[in-house]
């Protein structure tokens, strides 16, 4: 199970923004969590550049030198440039240089070797800045560097004139993981049904973790929340756990989104840069819930848990509430519910003495257990307490087991069959 993340409204626009960027002359830092592939960001970025008519040249930096005046010597002799420009002006105005340079896998070089290529990434903008300015028809080429966060440790160039600074974030929104969910398994089963739900409000949009809970989303809870820990441990975040709990007793994140533009914040970044940061427009900024869970945080996974379950489980329960009320009121005439026990609340007497089919939960589950034709409504029942164990559970922020609503799913279908509702 592989989710084309790229092909969502939300990734192709930041893609399309690079290419953009790279378009109107910039240079572009593309910064990711740890946790976010750069391969196939690095693969769409390539083809974008040729798809705009732009002459791109891919480079792993792995083949290039490890200081500063080595870097433009490599590039000329990687690029066979001739004559051999011996400074960076001379290679940003070379008529043989690229028009664009992707520079790859700086995650695979040395601490030391990776700054220094983020350093001529900066150097290269600045250059480029003073070329516009002393010349009128400045030819001049843009350098595209894809990084993960955690190898810029505090040293990220800011965006300017020249250079874009780029940030995988917001990206892909809650809404967009659902529709990964419905692409990936289009029959649309009932364990397709609850990961749609379920799992985008677990994993935020983490697609790393997204694909380790895929087959796992219907386990029991305690055995998701071994799978979170293992996540995490497999992941190396208990060595940060120390500074993060820090960081938590002064502050939580709120529900500021931030944008593509800008990035995480500052303060936040401890935890994005390593993945454990996620942020939605739904959601706004939430701690990952692997991290949660290796952090002790429980109750905010199953926040996360209740909120996807609510989603499903509201409406569809309230649906099938009004199939129950307009079945027995078919059957047994407008004053059933009222006949059958009556509801404890004012209020909810006046609305049921309006119309049977404002009847809720707890007052239809008397009504079946009273009923002088209870002996026969044994569908019905197990509907009824399912259903209301499940709502009851919902209205305290508790969030249930598949197994439970699988059990609610199977009476409804036992009890919809043979029956017919407009509801």
């Amino acid at each position: 199970m592989k989710p084309q993340v790229l092909d969502v409204p939300s990734a192709s626009q930041l893609i399309d923004d690079v290419i953009e960027d790279l378009r109107l002359g910039r240079s572009v830092l593309l910064v990711a969590p740890e946790t976010q592939s750069l391969s196939e960001i690095r693969s769409a970025i390539s083809y974008g550049v040729g798809r705009g008519g732009l002459w791109g040249e891919e480079i792993s930096l792995t083949e290039m030198s490890e200081n500063y005046e080595g870097a433009v010597s490599r590039l000329s002799d990687y690029l066979r440039l001739d004559p051999p420009p011996k400074t960076l002006e001379a290679l940003l105005l070379h008529e043989s240089c690229p028009e664009v340079i992707l520079l790859n896998d700086i995650e695979r070089l040395s601490t030391m070797d990776s700054h220094t290529w983020l350093h001529l990434l900066e150097s290269w903008a600045q250059q480029t800045k003073r070329i516009r300015d002393t010349q009128v028809y400045p030819v001049t080429r843009r350098l595209c560097l894809s990084s993960p966060a955690t190898i810029l440790a505090g040293i990220a160039p800011k965006s300017d004139v020249t250079l874009s600074v780029r940030w995988w974030w917001n990206i892909p929104s809650t809404l967009e993981m659902q529709l990964l969910c419905r692409l990936q398994d289009p029959e649309y089963n009932l364990e397709a049904i609850w990961r749609e739900h379920l799992l985008p409000s677990l994993t935020g949009n983490d697609i790393e973790l997204f694909e380790y809970l895929w087959d796992r989303i219907t386990q029991p809870t305690d055995v998701l929340f071994d799978n979170l820990r293992e996540f995490a441990l497999a992941k190396g975040w208990q060595r940060h756990t120390e500074q993060w709990l820090k960081l938590l007793k002064k502050q939580f994140p709120s529900k500021m989104s931030g944008s593509g533009r800008l990035g995480p914040p500052e303060v936040w970044r401890c935890f994005w840069d390593f993945g454990a940061l996620i942020c939605t427009p739904e959601y706004g900024l939430e701690i990952h819930s692997a991290a949660l869970v290796l952090l002790g945080q429980r109750k905010g996974v199953e926040q996360k848990m209740w909120r996807g379950q609510a989603n499903l489980l509201l409406p569809l329960l309230d649906s099938v509430r009004l199939d129950l009320c307009e079945y027995f009121t078919r059957r047994y005439g407008k004053e059933w519910s009222l006949k059958w026990a009556e509801p404890k609340d004012e209020q909810e007497l006046e609305r049921v003495r309006e119309s049977p089919l404002a009847t809720q939960w707890g007052h239809l589950l008397q009504a079946v257990l009273n009923s002088p034709y209870r002996d026969r409504l044994h569908k019905e029942r197990r509907l009824v307490v399912t259903g209301r164990n499940i709502r009851n559970e919902l209205a305290h922020f508790r969030p249930i087991s598949f197994v439970e609503f699988s059990a609610f799913w199977d009476n409804w279908l036992e009890f919809k069959d043979g029956n017919v509702f407009t509801t």
